[in-house]
């Protein structure tokens, strides 16, 4: 079956990520040693190897990342340099900055935001000595896996976080599957299979508990059938692998998933809006809108609508879903704070299908489908092949006969939920009622 692909079209903020140094070694050590003029011979070509070549050429030892430089040229340099002349003249028009260590190293990173002015221009690049060397630091993410906000580096738990930028093609809980590791989430009709690190609830009944619990919003959703239409305007998802019984309960034996989603910010206006195209008719339209109503009063606003057309054949493998969101958030005096929050999502379309593989005859042998794997169940060519003597079935005395019955989804989740919150002095008491359909 072919896989939908889709062309995005959005606008967020862009956000520093740190990487792994690669460390590119000059021919001998290193050593801090007056800049002498080398001839340099660097053609037009990728960064990050012209900074190879350079590191050759220079006999100097030079670290970057290869996020930050992998999608960047450089329209290379001939003739005769000091090495860091040569260098400023690598970085022109990359918006990349560097340092010199103390041991001569030099460091090659993102010009700071507040300097605009080019690495080539008349204030030469500054050297750091002393062990004041700048530090290239992973942004902190917070999390509240452990009921309790921390840092995910510091919390004792093996826990993954997908932050809301990487979920904003994410319609169906199956697509988290390719984002976070050691999780498998499988379609089964409206019921999908959650497994991590292999643990999980091999049934396709959705009245059946789970094995990986999974919250939304503080919330415990008591069927993996009712995790749909949720990934819009979120601040994070949690994913907490291994037995979490001691904090969320029993169904929880492979682990535990939290969707959090955007909060009310006080004080501030905003509005998010995506759009995504792609085949199959595939159409993914997200927005988002913050309102400050008075000092302490802020509403959030948020909605969702996807379709696309069947993946088979036969036209199944189709989804619709439209749904949305609004909280309502107050700041009380004293320390407490109230947040109202309700959300309505429909799902339709087809949902998942299958294909048909073949089928035994009455001497027991195996008679493949003359078709490929795109041909749906409910395909004229399926149906010819089911009434045909190949399907031919003993007990019965009979053919199978073509599928009668197309799937169809028609689905309502719906809920309204509370998050009372007051500093007593000796902690902070929490309080989410909440009621959910589905």
């Amino acid at each position: 079956m072919r896989q939908p692909a889709a062309v995005t079209v959005h606008k967020i903020q862009p956000i520093p990520m740190a990487a792994v140094l690669l460390a590119v070694l000059a021919s001998v050590p290193a050593c801090a040693a007056a800049d002498v003029t080398r001839h340099f011979d660097i053609t037009t070509q990728a960064l990050s190897t012209a900074l190879g070549e350079f590191a050759r050429q220079s006999d100097r030892q030079i670290l970057f990342s290869t996020t930050v430089v992998d999608t960047r040229r450089t329209e290379g340099i001939k003739g005769e340099f000091e090495s860091e002349a040569a260098l400023r003249e690598l970085l022109k028009g990359s918006g990349l900055n560097y340092r010199v260590t103390a041991n001569d190293t030099i460091l090659v990173m993102l010009a700071k935001a507040q300097d605009e002015r080019d690495v080539s221009g008349s204030e030469p690049a500054s050297s750091v000595t002393g062990g004041e060397e700048e530090k290239m630091e992973l942004d902190e993410v917070v999390v509240t896996a452990q009921r309790r906000e921390e840092s995910a580096q510091k919390a004792a738990i093996a826990i993954s976080v997908v932050e809301p930028e990487a979920l904003l093609s994410v319609t169906a809980p199956q697509q988290l599957t390719k984002l976070v590791p050691a999780v498998q989430i499988s379609a089964t009709g409206t019921s999908p299979l959650i497994y991590v690190r292999g643990v999980g609830t091999l049934s396709g009944n959705p009245y059946t508990d789970a094995a990986v619990a999974v919250n939304y919003d503080g919330i415990y959703l008591g069927r993996p059938s009712s995790i749909s239409g949720l990934y819009y305007d979120m601040e994070r998802i949690e994913v907490l692998k291994g037995p979490q019984g001691t904090l969320y309960g029993r169904n929880s034996t492979g682990g535990a998933m939290n969707i959090l989603p955007a909060k009310p910010v006080l004080g501030s206006h905003s509005m998010d809006a995506t759009l995504s195209a792609g085949n199959f008719d595939a159409v993914n339209a997200q927005a988002a809108l913050n309102l400050a109503l008075s000092d302490g009063v802020a509403l959030r606003l948020a909605s969702s609508a996807y379709s696309h057309s069947g993946y088979m054949s036969d036209g199944t493998y189709s989804e619709k879903g439209t749904g949305g969101r609004a909280q309502v958030l107050v700041d009380l005096n004293d320390g407490w704070s109230v947040r109202v929050s309700t959300d309505y999502f429909h799902l339709g379309g087809t949902g998942s299908s299958g294909t048909l593989l073949g089928a035994i005859t009455p001497t027991g042998s195996f008679v493949a489908a003359p078709y490929g794997r795109e041909v749906g169940l409910h395909d004229p060519r399926t149906d010819a092949f089911l009434s045909s003597s190949a399907a031919f079935v003993n007990v019965s005395g009979a053919v199978f006969g073509p599928n009668a019955t197309r799937p169809d989804l028609d689905n309502n989740y719906y809920g309204a939920n509370s998050e009372i919150k007051a500093d007593l002095g000796i902690g902070e008491l929490v309080v989410i009622p909440a009621w959910r359909r589905a």
